[in-house]
């Protein structure tokens, strides 16, 4: 790393840790400056025009040290704990998708750019069932090894089953957690973490030392919900909080799918429900991997998949049933992930123009989590391209 890159990290945790500055107002203030270093070299006067700045936020603002983050990020590294700030390539722009996302994550473990993969966001019970194991397993394994990266949250149950079908096809997964990327929680999940961090990658927005509770997952969820272009829900009671990462899913504007199940089970009435209310049903294990392709082609999606791994994978699935329920395929008519009339209101505002997703959204009436995702896809399809300092034109 650079020592421009490593003071503008210093920078980093200088605002949001040592000056308590919250994500709201750090949100206003790059609004504001634009830049991690417009803020920090900004001055009183510059600050005290700010109507959202209360008068001890610009004092503690006017301190310009940064000896405190320099020790601290020094420890970072010992620790082998790395940081991706809202300013640098690898982070994950899918979160520009719902408001005051975390600006700051820390990780643990390989450095992914979730930028350069096709992902899916996997999530379910805590508390499977033998259906739900199996299909977790399946579903997620079979879009590992061709190469998607899978998301979760490391929790008990459903998320620990898809990371763990993810390593054994020797394939990158990502685990979103709700406490500091040096705990491990539950304790149960050591020799998982351990793993992830061996072939993957950790994230939290909560630097280290911060401890599981119970408010931080609702925040985890989000983060999970964001990552990815479509969630998968495999299993969930109605009450799941599989369901508030699903709503929150469709909220960013992402593509929701959802196993069918028993209508007996409680454990398949949250899925059902999704159905009902628009998820794709998942018929067949290749359901999703097939949305990919119909949706942007079969050569955008080989290009944005994980093709370093090697094929030595196992295909014994620990949660296979001893008896299959050899159910017939249904024909899924699969919707459009981005219509083409948005599509081609979005291009008609590009052309000839260089615009940031605020500016197109102002033009278009689009939300931007309307925008997040069909810009994605969009810029998958060649249709636009991506330039520096997140602008975009049409190609």
């Amino acid at each position: 790393m650079s020592k421009k890159q490593t003071e503008t990290i210093e920078k980093w945790i200088w605002l949001s840790l040592f000056k308590k500055i919250s994500k709201g107002k750090i949100h206003k203030l790059l609004s504001e400056f634009y830049t991690i270093d417009n803020i920090y070299d900004a001055q009183r006067e510059d600050y005290e025009k700010l109507t959202f700045l209360k008068p001890e936020d610009i004092s503690l603002l006017c301190e310009k040290d940064l000896s405190e983050s320099r020790i601290y990020v020094s420890d970072l590294e010992k620790s082998n704990i790395f940081v991706l700030t809202k300013d640098m390539p690898e982070f994950p722009q899918m979160m520009n998708s719902y408001p005051n996302h975390p600006l700051i994550l820390y990780c643990k473990g390989q450095r992914i750019n979730l930028n350069k993969y096709i992902s899916v966001s996997v999530v379910g019970t805590r508390n499977p069932g033998q259906y739900g194991k199996n299909i977790t397993y399946t579903i997620a394994s079979e879009l590992a090894k061709k190469g998607v990266i899978i998301i979760s949250g490391m929790a008990e149950g459903a998320d620990s089953i898809a990371h763990e079908a993810c390593l054994n096809a020797n394939v990158p997964t990502v685990a979103v957690i709700g406490c500091g990327p040096d705990i491990v929680y539950p304790r149960s999940n050591a020799s998982l973490s351990k793993k992830i961090c061996e072939k993957g990658m950790i994230i939290s927005e909560y630097p280290p030392g911060t401890p599981p509770e119970r408010f931080r997952f609702p925040e985890r969820n989000k983060i999970i919900a964001s990552l990815s272009p479509v969630t998968a829900v495999t299993e969930a009671a109605k009450k799941s909080g599989s369901l508030i990462t699903a709503n929150l899913a469709k909220k960013f504007g992402n593509i929701l799918f959802a196993v069918p199940g028993n209508i007996t089970s409680n454990l398949s009435d949250g899925t059902n429900i999704l159905i009902g209310e628009g998820a794709h049903p998942i018929t067949s294990k290749n359901d999703i991997f097939n949305f990919f392709v119909k949706t942007i082609g079969e050569e955008k999606v080989n290009k944005y998949t994980y093709k370093t791994y090697t094929n030595k994978c196992t295909d014994d699935n620990p949660y296979k049933q001893s008896e299959k329920n050899k159910n017939q395929e249904i024909n899924t008519q699969y919707l459009s992930y981005s219509d083409d009339e948005k599509e081609n209101i979005i291009l008609k505002c590009l052309c000839g123009n260089n615009l940031s997703i605020d500016k197109i959204s102002y033009e278009t009436g689009f939300s931007l989590s309307q925008l997040s995702s069909a810009l994605l896809f969009m810029e998958i399809k060649g249709k636009i391209k991506k330039n520096p300092g997140d602008t975009y034109t049409a190609v």
